[in-house]
């Protein structure tokens, strides 16, 4: 046993409350800190012999990191003494604690006990007269620690170093020091004690260094000079690392140092040598190689050349042009040819391949040049892909253009015709509901008006279908079912594809119901119809099937353009000609046509396409030539939940008003049914037949208007024009525009102000009566929004189709951002997406749970197939959409999370 006696640098620890026996005499106050202490305490009391020696000690209480340490247990111990417990103790030992007992003096030495096999570090001291106390901890791992590191930096083969924080050098090993000039790790300590800078061949370099190293946990590879002892200099690398203290705070740097003299020099001849030429070369404006003439393999290529064709430079140099596949052998052989005849190539068109497999045109200028008594080929490569592309896009192009200026034309008709046959139809329809609402059930008539309505509904299909034609089309989306829509379109499609072609229609009545409009999904019909039709001249079979499908993460796989989901399916297949695979790619883009000119636009599938796509569907195409071709469509379900909430309801007193209409209508018809309507209804109704009518009648009226019920297109003056007339007027009154053309249309075109109140032509007398109630009634607040979303695309989508929906809309890039906003103010409901840089959406989430309970959530995302979706749902997320997401998708979800 070895001890030390107290001196100076030995902490002076305070007493603990003295105890007169075991644990039970302690303090109650300090019961707790004996039984949680994780080192190992005893308390003693001193047994003296006659002449008043220490004879023996007394354990009096131990604490359980004491029994574990020791291996006995409380009981094995307590009341007996020392030598009772180890009868071989030493003599020493109960001299030096009896010296504390007695003096007071506090004691710490480490020893080595060989019952235990533990190296131990002692703490003694007195807490009163005749006692001592014993605070042991197990040291041996940590000292095994502290040899093994010894070892290692003792052993190892590159300098290893330690300094303070302030920069002084603590420590160097034998491999630094024979590196720096010296004798031994503790000469190199010695001698560069003032911070180390006679070490650094620049002072200047020591300081940049610090400051790299200041705010950085660890820092590689910076290179620098240093001088040896004799004032040599010579190259090193440094690396350090900041060394943490279990409080987290720094303690010191240790850190390795290479000497990197040799790898300088031979940098320094290879950057020489290549010198000479490479500052014209690799920055000439086009791509060059060099190659040997004999066997074609590459010495060197330029930065144009690499970017070109995709290799690095490494990846290039030594491999030839075959084994990079450049050029084809047809193309090689051609150029050998040239040179063997003239020695030289200019501007030899043939085409090259990149590393990607992207064919490019180019243009080849080659000579041959000596060099180090050898024979090289230098060659020029000049890209005019883009040359050649342009070239025929231009052609392209200027068919297209020719097919546009046709479209347009006969675009511009059908508008005119459909926008006046939609006010036809307002007339129509809307007295078929006058009509039917005056036939009471049993009514001979009733039967008659029904059909006429029915027709008139059909009408108004087909002019919204020609509308669609001339892009005018007005989309109104709502439920509907896909076995219906065939269904209904059953008899015009036997009409459509001719007597010599069977139709078979197999659907699901039990079919789901998707979010789209009418209009367009009867074009997608028609148009797969057509397309079917025209794949088979001499007849066939064509197929339509709708049925409910279920998509699983393993399809999903195989079929990315597809997400997992529920989805209501269109299939419609035929027996014809089918479709080349080099086609397929290419059959959904604007004016592509496999038919004679003069025989197809190419903007069939293209419009199909869109279509889908605008509905958050998919489309997928199966042929092969001979076997026929099946077009498939997947448009998402359409949620129970949402599918109540949208489903129209009849026209109640919420729809009835008293207020006062001035009506402006052109056509009488339709300004006659405007005026019975609202008049059925409740309202107080003035009608004029034009602008300058409404403006005298407008003056001469004493009372209140609160609506000007206007057509946006009039002879000699706009619905927009006599509004500005009349709001300096009548500030209080408020404007609703009714057309047949599309609302965004007429706004693009300046006839109404963007976002203004609107109802389509042709309307029915309950749906004009519940868009007046909306607009006079007073506005409600708008639901404030915060969509989160780290894509700028996906966050403008959503902005753009909230807003439009009357909603406050903020935007954050991540979750860290949002976090900042909804702690500014208050929000009714978060959009967010689940992957982002910064603080990701489950990680909102879960804060935002605590911090924001009342906040209403919706989870979007389409990463890992959407699984992070589940645990949103799980976190209290209202609804979960996978992306892609389809506007009608998006506004449902936002509802009824608002519900």
């Amino acid at each position: 046993m070895s001890y030390s006696e107290p001196g100076d640098d030995f902490p002076k620890l305070t007493p603990i409350t003295p105890c007169n026996g075991p644990t039970d005499r302690l303090e109650e106050s300090h019961q707790t800190i004996f039984a949680r202490m994780l080192d190992g305490f005893a308390l003693h009391e001193m047994i003296f012999d006659a002449e008043g020696k220490p004879a023996d000690y007394r354990f009096l209480a131990v604490n359980p990191a004491f029994e574990k340490i020791t291996g006995l247990s409380a009981k094995e111990i307590i009341g007996r003494t020392v030598l009772e417990v180890w009868p071989d103790t030493e003599a020493c030992w109960i001299e030096t604690f009896g010296k504390v007992a007695v003096t007071g003096e506090p004691l710490r030495f480490e020893s080595g006990h060989s019952k235990l096999n533990k190296l131990l570090d002692v703490q003694a001291y007195r807490p009163r007269e005749g006692q001592f106390a014993c605070i042991i901890r197990d040291i041996t791992e940590q000292k095994a620690r502290a040899d093994e590191y010894r070892t290692i930096f003792e052993d190892a083969p590159q300098g290893v170093y330690r300094n303070s924080l302030q920069g002084k050098i603590l420590a160097a090993n034998p491999a630094l020091a024979r590196m720096l000039g010296y004798d031994s790790g503790p000469e190199v300590v010695a001698a560069i004690s003032d911070t180390g800078r006679q070490v650094w061949l620049d002072p200047n370099e020591r300081l940049r260094f610090v400051q790299s190293l200041k705010d950085r946990e660890i820092l590689r590879g910076y290179e620098c000079q240093f001088k040896r002892k004799d004032g040599t200099p010579f190259w090193v690398s440094l690396s350090s690392r900041k060394v943490l203290g279990t409080d987290g705070q720094p303690l010191y740097y240790e850190g390795f140092v290479e000497d990197i003299t040799a790898r300088k020099r031979v940098e320094e001849k290879l950057k020489a040598s290549e010198n000479k030429f490479k500052m014209a070369f690799m920055t000439g404006a086009d791509s060059a190689c060099i190659a040997t003439v004999e066997d074609g393999v590459i010495l060197e290529v330029n930065n144009r050349f690499t970017a070109l064709f995709g290799h690095s430079r490494e990846e290039a140099c030594g491999k030839t042009v075959q084994q990079l596949g450049w050029y084809a052998d047809e193309d090689r052989h051609r150029l050998i040819s040239e040179l063997a005849a003239n020695g030289c190539v200019e501007n030899l068109e043939f085409h090259a391949r990149r590393k990607n497999g992207e064919i490019l045109s180019v243009l080849l200028s080659a000579r041959r040049f000596e060099s180090d008594g050898g024979e090289l080929l230098l060659s020029v490569v000049r890209d005019v892909t883009e040359q050649k592309r342009a070239e025929a896009e231009k052609i392209k192009l200027e068919d297209q253009f020719r097919q546009a200026q046709k479209l347009e034309s006969i675009g511009r008709m059908v508008g005119g015709v459909a926008h006046d046959f939609n006010n036809q139809l307002t007339v129509i329809n809307g007295y078929g509901d006058l009509l039917l609402r005056a036939c009471r059930s049993g009514d001979p008539l009733r039967e008659w008006v029904e059909e006429i309505r029915k027709a008139g509904g059909h009408a108004a299909d087909l002019t919204r279908q020609l509308l669609a034609f001339s892009r005018k089309q007005i989309i109104e989306p709502q439920p509907m079912y896909l076995h219906r829509l065939v269904k209904e379109n059953q008899s015009m499609l036997r009409r459509l594809i001719g007597e010599e072609i069977e139709l078979v229609i197999e659907s699901d009545s039990s079919g789901w119901p998707v979010m789209a409009d009418p209009g367009q999904l009867h074009q997608v019909l028609m148009n797969l119809a057509v397309n079917a039709r025209d794949a088979m001249p001499r007849g066939g079979t064509l197929t339509i099937r709708t049925a409910n499908v279920e998509v699983d993460e393993t399809c999903s796989a195989g079929h990315p353009e597809i997400a997992p989901g529920h989805y209501a399916s269109l299939l419609v297949s035929d027996s014809g000609v089918g479709i080349a695979k080099e086609i397929q790619e290419h059959i959904f883009d604007p004016f592509f046509t496999t038919k004679a000119e003069g025989q197809g636009t190419g903007l069939g599938l293209s419009t199909v396409y869109g279509i889908v796509r605008q509905l958050g569907g998919s489309i997928a195409v199966r042929s092969e030539p001979g076997r026929g071709a099946a077009f498939e469509i997947y448009l998402p379900r359409l949620g129970d939940e949402v599918l109540t909430g949208v489903q129209g309801a009849p026209v109640t007193a919420s729809a009835r008003g008293s207020e006062t209409v001035l009506v402006v209508e052109d056509q009488d018809p339709v300004r006659h049914l405007a005026v019975i309507a609202l008049k059925e209804h409740g309202y107080r109704v003035l009608d004029a037949a034009n602008g300058s009518d409404a403006l005298l009648l407008a003056g001469r009226h004493d009372g209140p208007i609160h609506l000007l019920l206007t057509d946006v297109i009039m002879p000699h003056m706009t619905g927009k024009e006599l509004a500005g007339r009349l709001k300096p007027l009548r500030p209080e009154m408020k404007v609703l525009y009714m057309s047949g053309y599309a609302a965004d249309g007429i706004a693009r075109r300046g006839l109404v102000e963007s976002g203004a109140p609107y109802i389509a032509k042709p309307f029915v007398p309950d749906a004009l009566a519940l868009k007046v109630r909306e607009v006079l009634s007073p506005p409600r607040p708008a639901a404030a929004i915060l969509v989160v979303d780290d894509e700028e695309g996906v966050r403008g989508l959503f902005q753009r189709v909230l807003t439009g929906a009357g909603y406050e809309v903020v935007v954050a890039g991540d979750g860290a951002e949002a976090l900042i906003k909804i702690r500014e103010r208050r929000f009714d409901l978060l959009l967010t997406d689940l992957v982002m840089p910064e603080r990701e959406g489950l990680e909102l989430i879960m804060t935002l749970r605590k911090e924001r309970p009342e906040l209403k959530v919706v989870a979007v995302s389409g990463a890992f197939g959407g699984t992070c979706l589940e645990a949103a749902k799980a976190m209290g997320a209202r609804a979960a959409l996978l992306k892609p997401v389809s506007p009608d998708q998006l506004l449902a979800a936002v509802q009824g999370a608002l519900a």
